[in-house]
């Protein structure tokens, strides 16, 4: 895992006053405690550590990790099949699993009044856990579900084909679901041996962090844990692996893609290696965001791919530098040939001491970031703790950071980047006449025409200002982090389109972003790069949003530069046919996604009239005539709809009365906003994808807006029908083994809504898993809900909406987005008292208004 891709995991090592330096305790088994004390939030974040993964496995096991991982939670011997789940999120609490190459870590967030039930829980799934032969066969249908549905991704395809060549002769070359014969064998004296062998005390680290005192923690992980005793000695740090790959190698798989999908990768050393720092700084200047040297040269200058990206893929044995790019079928030959020579004749004056630096900057900001969140802290401490032996441990790779320079990332191109490294994967489209031996002659013939390469803080509270003439200013300070979050809405969006010009609210978004009268789009990518911050713009169905997050010293640079962007956006041509490409390539990437053509073909089935019915999208050969003028008058008309300035974090306060001012000034709402909406009368809409191994169904009933009464008790059934302990995923999918995903979903605007399950299913089990809805209806209209899933869905949505504002970008745009829909700024926190009060009665009268099988609608993608 690179340090780069778990960036937002690493910190830096100065902690607020609300939290003091974190503590370790070794319990006397040897399994270790860490606590971070942290009273923000009344939440506390646990994450167990356990050292096994995919690479601890024997061959002919493969998966059993992740098929573990799944297992913990169909029943123990104090909790049937669902209740772990509805144990945690009972409380309001939430918890998942993850399995990776080289470990295995369990997650559980809880409010701090029921922190200790997580340790019960935790104790009881992983050493209780019965696995029962007929469940535990029910759940290899799951997991091999699982693996044909990464079939259907272009994106899990590929890295799987490239993991396997790019690793070859290590165990990471398995995939970490494993294979259908190796998943298929395993059976529960396996599982319960590999617990026995894997699950060493002296191999797992407790993280806690939040609300919650040292000393309680240590005495409970003593109670639950303490008795665990180590029967095995197993060798913590294995040693490190080099991939027996001879290079070059290419490989080519064709299928049912509009789309060519290329990966890139050199095998290269772990994360404990002194070179993965480098190597961390060189993948992000060479293509870690849009100021990379890949993303200039191929991406805006050229337009030779959609998207193009490098990451260091750094793990406990090995590594991989990875480039991952999309291109269109008739570019594939010009940019193969230019990004060969790119890196086996690489130009190093393209890396500037100020480049270096910039991406010394970004890097550091990405690991000072994580302590946003309580769930990010526990992941950062437990990573540095669990892999390098000390959570103090991240210094040292700040020191590293610093002192890199120029010569070093020379020396692990030179030694790394290498043709006889190179592994390319490529997904093609099926009429694409290209092969793996013309792509591979390239390199050959490139490195002989080359010859060898060269490679302060103010007081908290909320403050509302009515900026007049429908404009308002809403400021939430925050003074944990040295953050600014910004979100400026307008109302509008789609709902000023029509279906001639479907799309244009999207595309204006994204020229916002490509230059202004002052920066040209690289120099604005720059600017935003050495000052470590994020700007985002997007439209939505009614709205329309800019949303930034800086370090709050570049308060008066950033607030500049989101006037400049509103008020002098520059629309040049040239960068609009850049984003027009960029978005007709963003549609043909959704139709090859199940569930993003179902997605994008819903609304227009749904409705037939106002901003829903249109593609947000666009439409290809639409998308493909508008012009900069077309962009400049939406945007015009844009800027004259009511808007609201949402701040939240520590706040420079006269910097933010200059951008308002400018904006009050230059902007002064002349018309408000008028949203029609028609539902459709066409009731069934069938898809296909070919060449695809899975079904996805989609029912929907239409259900009163957000301003209804009934909101409250809509999102209740939501909630009580949706997660892991819902009510779909108990009886479709683990009782009845009839899809891999199952959940039910709530959309809603102020006057109107929808209320849906959705289903992953298999071939041939489409009627069974649509009949499997209607009864699951009919039973929630004579029996209704059960006291335990009505108390559990209401502490789900209380549990998720505190989560949730954790992030300052999340609050200020919470507020936004409220703001724009004419609702109340409290109305979500409102909301959770209100669902409080919610009766089993009122669910039940709820379905049987609103889940009438002669109103619903039907959606259906099929191989």
């Amino acid at each position: 895992m690179s340090k780069k891709i778990i960036g937002w995991v690493l910190i830096m090592m100065c902690f607020v006053a609300s939290s003091k330096a974190a503590d370790l305790v070794v319990l006397p088994n040897g399994m270790q405690v860490l606590v971070q004390e942290d009273s923000r939030f009344p939440l506390v974040s646990v994450r167990l550590f356990v050292r096994t993964g995919s690479a601890y496995e024997d061959p002919k096991q493969a998966g059993i990790s992740h098929l573990l991982e799944h297992m913990v939670f169909k029943g123990t011997k104090k909790r049937g099949p669902g209740e772990i789940a509805k144990t945690i999120e009972s409380l309001g609490g939430y918890l998942n699993a993850a399995t990776s190459f080289d470990y295995t870590v369990f997650v559980m967030d809880m409010p701090a009044s029921h922190w200790k039930t997580s340790f019960d829980v935790l104790e009881d799934m992983i050493f209780g856990s019965v696995f029962d032969p007929k469940a535990l066969e029910s759940e290899k249908s799951v997991v091999l579900a699982e693996l044909e549905r990464g079939e259907d991704s272009p994106g899990q395809k590929l890295f799987k084909m490239v993991q396997e060549g790019v690793f070859e002769g290590t165990p990471y070359a398995r995939p970490i679901i494993g294979y259908k014969k190796t998943v298929r064998s395993i059976t529960s004296n396996d599982l319960k041996n590999y617990i026995a062998s894997h699950y060493q005390p002296s191999n797992m680290l407790l993280v806690v962090c939040g609300n919650v005192k040292t000393k309680e923690v240590v005495e409970e992980a003593e109670k639950y844990f303490g008795a665990l005793r180590n029967v095995k000695s197993e060798q913590l740090y294995l040693s490190c692996l080099d991939s027996k790959i001879k290079g070059p190698v290419v490989e080519v798989q064709k299928g049912p893609w509009n789309k060519i999908y290329l990966d890139v990768a050199f095998p290269t050393t772990s994360l404990h290696n002194k070179d993965s720092i480098a190597l961390d700084i060189l993948a992000y200047i060479l293509g870690g965001d849009k100021s990379s040297i890949l993303y200039k040269k191929f991406k805006y200058e050229t337009g030779l791919v959609d998207d193009i990206s490098c990451s260091n893929l750094s793990l406990n044995r090995t590594g991989a530098l990875y480039f991952s790019i999309t291109l269109d079928p008739d570019k594939l030959d010009e940019f193969w040939t230019k990004f060969i020579n790119f890196l086996f004749n690489f130009d190093w004056k393209e890396i500037s001491k100020e480049k270096i630096e910039e991406a010394k900057l970004n890097m550091e900001n990405d690991l000072f970031e994580a302590k946003e969140t309580l769930g990010g802290m526990a992941y950062k401490l437990g990573y540095f703790q669990f892999f390098e032996g000390n959570f103090l441990a991240e210094q040292g790779y700040l020191n590293g950071i610093k002192a890199l320079n120029k010569q070093e990332l020379k020396n692990v191109f030179r030694k790394y980047i290498l043709p006889s490294r190179l592994y390319a994967g490529l997904l093609l489209p099926k009429e694409v006449d290209i092969t793996a031996q013309d792509l591979q002659q390239k390199i050959i013939l490139s490195r002989e025409k080359q010859g060898q390469s060269n490679f302060n803080l103010r007081q908290e509270g909320t403050k509302y200002i009515d900026l007049g003439n429908n404009r308002a200013l809403f400021v939430e300070y925050d003074p944990t982090l040295p953050y600014t979050a910004v979100t400026i809405a307008w109302r509008g969006g789609d709902a000023l389109l029509s279906k001639e010009n479907q799309g244009l609210a999207e595309l204006t978004a994204r020229c916002l972003l490509r230059g202004t009268k002052k920066f040209s789009f690289l120099q604005l990518q720059e600017f935003l790069a050495k000052h470590t911050s994020d700007i985002d713009a997007t439209a939505g169905r009614t709205s329309f949003f800019i949303k930034s997050k800086f370090p709050s010293k570049y308060s008066r640079d950033m607030f500049s530069l989101l006037k400049q962007i509103i008020l002098e956006p520059s629309f040049l041509a040239s960068e609009v046919t850049k984003s027009v490409r960029e978005q007709i390539s963003d549609i043909e990437e959704k139709k090859d996604q199940p569930l993003g053509l179902l997605f994008r073909e819903l609304f227009p089935f749904l409705f037939k009239a106002g901003p829903y019915s249109l593609y947000h999208l666009g439409v290809e050969t639409k998308v493909s005539k508008f012009s900069a003028a077309d962009v400049k008058n939406f945007w015009q008309q844009q800027k004259e709809y009511p808007f609201v300035i949402s701040v939240c974090g520590q706040v420079d306060e006269k910097s933010l009365d200059e951008f308002v001012n400018s904006l009050k000034r230059s902007l002064s709402p002349k018309r408000d906003l008028k949203v029609n909406a028609v539902w459709g009368k066409q009731d069934k809409l069938d898809l296909t994808l070919e060449g695809r191994n899975q079904s996805h169904i989609l029912l929907i009933f239409p259900v009163a807006g957000l301003k209804s009464k009934d909101t409250p008790s809509l999102i209740v059934l939501n909630k009580a029908l949706s997660g892991q302990s819902g009510i779909l995923f108990r009886t479709l999918r683990d009782k009845q083994g009839l899809g891999y995903t199952v959940t039910s979903f709530l959309w809603q605007t102020p006057r109107l809504g929808l209320f849906a399950f959705y289903i992953g299913t298999y071939k041939g089990l489409e009627k069974k898993a649509l009949d499997g809805f209607y009864a699951t209806i009919e039973e929630l209209k004579e029996k209704g809900i059960s006291d335990e899933d009505l108390k559990r869905a209401q502490n789900v949505y209380e549990g998720n909406y505190y989560r949730d504002k954790q992030a300052l970008l999340s609050r200020a745009r919470e507020k936004a987005e409220l703001w724009v829909n004419g609702l109340n700024v409290n109305f979500n926190e409102n909301m959770v008292n209100k669902i409080k009060t919610v009766s089993q009665k009122e669910i039940k009268e709820i379905v049987e208004k609103y889940l009438k099988k002669e109103d619903s609608y039907l959606v259906e993608v099929k191989p």
